[in-house]
């Protein structure tokens, strides 16, 4: 029901890559699913089996085609899960298997609205609480897309997907929403790395006008993680930069570390150059994505 609730530049390139050592990330794309079928439904895929449900006894949820609206939201394909309603109803999934991850793509019910609604994951190990976070897409639009993920170093088996609250600023909208990808990592999985670009340019002059690339790592932070990469592109390593040891450490008890690249300033007459870094395949993690980039370095003469 729409608008009747208001309760180097361093360019990174992705890659993925997956270590095969342990269980890795199991993707529930919904196309196996049959369509139109109501809730509550079992799907398996990957050995796990999740069980989805809804939070309300006169409200459901049902699987249809993504483009189901006559549209097809940024991020959805083949079959999502669909609200029956226009009422609020929250999405329940539990699992037959412990997680330290998940996240959904999620669409809510939103006609070029100024601001977008708060949404909520709540994970359980049992009836016991772990945690719970929030996501607010931040370009509103019409249906627009935005991920809601929870993270933690305990596991848990079931969690709750709840509208929690409408657009501040108002507007064309509804309680409900449609869900896509869901996303789940087994407990005592590896981590997965990832690497993305926090500022995109770096030049000789000024000597503090450096490149920064971060490595993020979710799953257990109880220990250190060293993360290797290679590098290469056109620009010379401990000449055109300070050169980089091709391996960054996480400190225990935190998710990331920076990698900087630090232009060395000369006097060479030179087109800007660039570095491309790329993360390595190692036992002790996965690769996520993004998982590769490129940087590149301005000359000031």
């Amino acid at each position: 029901m729409k608008g009747s609730y208001r309760p180097l530049l361093v360019t990174f390139i992705a890659v993925a890559a997956m270590a095969t050592a342990r269980a890795q990330t199991v993707t529930f794309d919904f196309d196996s699913a049959p369509q139109g079928s109501p809730l509550p439904i079992d799907l398996t895929v990957g050995g796990i089996t999740a069980h989805l449900s809804s939070g309300s006894p006169f409200y459901n949820y049902s699987i249809q085609r993504a483009d189901v609206l006559g549209f097809t939201p940024v991020g959805f394909s083949g079959l999502c899960v669909y609200p029956s309603t226009v009422f609020q109803s929250d999405l329940q999934v539990s699992f037959d298997t412990q997680l330290q991850d998940i996240s959904v793509l999620y669409a809510p019910e939103e006609y070029a609205t100024d601001s977008s609604c708060t949404m909520r994951i709540t994970a359980y190990a049992g009836s016991t609480l772990v945690g719970t976070a929030t996501y607010q897409i931040p370009v509103p639009g019409t249906w627009p897309t935005g991920t809601l993920a929870f993270s933690s170093t305990q596991p848990f088996d079931n969690v709750v997907i709840h509208y929690d609250s409408p657009p501040p600023t108002g507007g064309d909208y509804g309680p409900i929403f449609m869900v896509d990808n869901m996303v789940v990592t087994p407990y005592g999985s590896l981590p997965t790395v990832t690497m993305r670009v926090t500022d995109g340019s770096a030049s000789e002059v000024p000597s503090t006008d450096i490149g920064k690339v971060r490595i993020t790592r979710t799953g257990d932070l109880t220990s250190a993680l060293t993360v290797f990469y290679t590098v290469g592109g056109t620009a010379t390593s401990g000449t055109d930069y300070r050169a980089l040891v091709g391996r960054a450490s996480i400190k225990t008890g935190a998710s990331s570390v920076v990698v900087a690249i630090r232009p060395i300033d000369d006097t060479i007459p030179e087109p800007d150059e660039t570095v491309i870094l790329v993360l390595s395949p190692n036992a002790s993690y996965a690769i996520g994505s993004p998982g590769s980039g490129r940087v590149r370095i301005h000359s000031n003469e």
